[in-house]
């Protein structure tokens, strides 16, 4: 049985009595992995955020005001299912980014970050359990089997489009003892485990049931 859903909500109801470092690292996860640089000409550009749940959508809302006090647009994408949106325009977008070690601009000069630095920095548990936190929400999914006596079934994966990003997430892990296999893909890379005991370390980390 899919059980992301309530794995994500047990997320998101955490994330909201962090404080604001592990709320800021918890954002960092998602930033990386929902969030894109739009450019426009004269040097005007926006951050985006597409989700496709309105909770994690408003999560995301609600905890960017806090951390980083910043105007935001919400909106949405007539698609199906429907994607939801929200926007950080200018300077305040630039801020963020580059606190997320983010392509942004410095001096009027683009400069290309992937984030993998920032990540490779985090050298605090919690701030790792919060960065992965953001991770799971963006890209991840879980499953049990049915049956509790039922030994297969079993899966817990996160889905990255950057083969290098997916490394440095997997040596993060590795550093907190969380070891998951990795899959070459071609056009996706992932992080993956199959064992009832990686399954529930890896809902440990995450601080979820």
């Amino acid at each position: 049985m899919n059980y992301t859903k309530q794995t994500v909500q047990e997320i998101l109801d955490n994330v909201a009595t962090q404080d604001a470092g592990l709320k800021t690292a918890f954002l960092a996860g998602v930033t990386k992995s929902l969030g894109s640089l739009q450019l426009f000409k004269g040097l005007k550009y926006s951050l985006e955020y597409e989700f496709k749940t309105e909770e994690l959508c408003m999560t995301c809302y609600e905890l960017l005001k806090e951390v980083f006090d910043v105007e935001l647009e919400l909106g949405f994408k007539t698609t199906e299912p429907r994607i939801y949106t929200i926007n950080v325009s200018g300077e305040f977008a630039n801020n963020i980014l580059k606190q997320m070690k983010l392509t942004h601009y410095e001096n009027s000069e683009l400069v290309i970050e992937d984030n993998v630095e920032y990540v490779d920095n985090i050298s605090n548990l919690e701030k790792a359990k919060s960065y992965i936190q953001g991770v799971f929400v963006s890209e991840g999914s879980v499953y049990f089997p049915e049956g509790v006596d039922e030994k297969g079934g079993y899966h817990v994966e996160l889905i990255f489009t950057e083969k290098e990003y997916a490394k440095s997430i997997q040596n993060m892990l590795e550093k907190c003892s969380i070891s998951l296999a990795f899959l070459d893909r071609e056009t996706s890379y992932s992080l993956y485990g199959k064992s009832y005991q990686v399954v529930s370390d890896v809902l440990a980390f995450l601080r979820a049931s």
